[in-house]
């Protein structure tokens, strides 16, 4: 099967670049009797480090699109429509958006997989995006992708829940993938590390710890969890 996978979140460090390059990293390990090939921006493909066993389709652009589809940023048309058309061109067995954050429409009939990831920025949008036009493009670009859409994807139930109660669409149309973790994150079961590091970093030897590796963006309630920890 021919795969083709949007990837200009690829560079982002954290977030869905993350989540896009473990996914197909584990894609290519675990299925490797199938062709992946990764649509993305010159400026992104400059960028990154690729598995072995991917195609690489860079499509020129005026801007980085991670950059463009950013809250506060604003993807320009002729881009889309060169993103567009190379995946129309290349005439995928199956399309996949890691996630709609970096969706753009196409004109072709290629079967197509999109991942939304939650329905944050439709519970709580003026924590998300900062002004009425990103909100509305936000919303535009959204309806989009659910009528684009040959199937839904999401990471968890409860995102499952989320996305079927805030758009209305039954909950079995939306399938729950496995994350593709980096290797690195495995359970330990070293007593003795654990005390070096406590030590290390000056933490408390005998008191439990939440550890929080995410953003610090208003949405991300940080203040729950602290308040969480205290209680």
């Amino acid at each position: 099967m021919r795969i083709g996978i949007e990837a200009c979140t690829w560079a982002n460090l954290r977030g869905y670049g993350r989540f896009t390059r473990e996914l197909v990293s584990a894609l290519v390990r675990e299925f490797p009797e199938h062709e992946y090939t990764l649509v993305l921006d010159e400026a992104t493909a400059a960028q990154g480090k690729f598995p072995e066993g991917v195609t690489i389709d860079a499509v020129a652009t005026s801007e980085q699109q991670i950059q463009a589809a950013s809250a506060d940023g604003a993807r320009r048309l002729p881009d889309l429509w060169r993103l567009g058309r190379s995946v129309a061109r290349a005439k995928y067995d199956v399309f996949f958006f890691p996630t709609r954050y970096s969706y753009y429409p196409m004109t072709c009939r290629t079967p197509t997989v999109i991942a939304f990831h939650d329905a944050t920025a439709e519970r709580h949008p003026k924590l998300i995006f900062p002004n009425f036009r990103a909100r509305q493009f936000w919303r535009i670009k959204s309806k989009l992708a659910l009528w684009q859409a040959d199937q839904l994807v999401t990471v968890s139930h409860d995102a499952r829940k989320q996305i079927a109660e805030m758009f209305r669409i039954p909950a079995n149309d939306i399938a729950v993938i496995s994350e593709g973790p980096d290797p690195v994150f495995r359970e330990l079961d070293d007593q003795e590390q654990e005390l070096r590091i406590r030590k290390k970093l000056g933490l408390p030897i005998d008191t439990p710890l939440i550890l929080y590796v995410g953003g610090i963006s208003p949405h991300k309630n940080l203040d729950g969890l602290f308040r969480a920890l205290v209680d």
